[in-house]
């Protein structure tokens, strides 16, 4: 009984924990995104100030590169296991229920008090609202995405 409900909570947190980071690439992608685009817009603006009309599309290559930078960071910095275990004990008010599980279940002990925390946690993770707990993607700054698209193209 106890190895299904560490199971089941080997299953719940890797699907949140997937949530987590995938939403966490995402708006490094559109942050990079809108500085890139940004720079090709103060680009474009030189371009034009220096006659070379016909270069200023390039402009919208710095937003595409940015957020290709910004994906790529965002998978090379992902958070640890505790991290977003944290993340999640702070969004769900589990009182670092599930930080206390994945240490148990990492470290492979087999006490009695350890594998009710593991119960205790998978029922956390079950009875989760997923639209809760996941990280915003947009803030104020993914606004330059527009701006700085539509700067180039004027």
């Amino acid at each position: 009984m106890a190895s299904e409900r560490q199971s089941d909570f080997q299953r719940g947190f890797r699907s949140l924990a997937a949530g987590v980071h995938r939403r966490r690439t995402l708006t490094r992608a559109l942050t990079f995104a809108g500085f890139g685009l940004v720079l090709g817009a103060v680009g474009a603006l030189a371009m034009w100030a220096l006659r070379l009309g016909h270069e200023r599309p390039f402009g919208f290559c710095l937003g595409v590169l940015g957020a290709a930078i910004g994906g790529y960071v965002g998978t090379r910095r992902r958070w640890s296991d505790r991290d977003v275990a944290l993340y999640l004990d702070a969004r769900l008010g589990s009182h670092e229920t599930l930080t206390t599980a994945l240490h148990a279940e990492t470290d492979g002990a087999s006490e009695p008090a350890l594998s009710h925390v593991v119960e205790r946690a998978a029922g956390v993770l079950e009875n989760a609202d997923r639209a809760h707990v996941k990280p915003r993607v947009w803030s104020r700054v993914h606004a330059l995405v527009p701006l700085g698209a539509a700067a180039i193209v004027a």
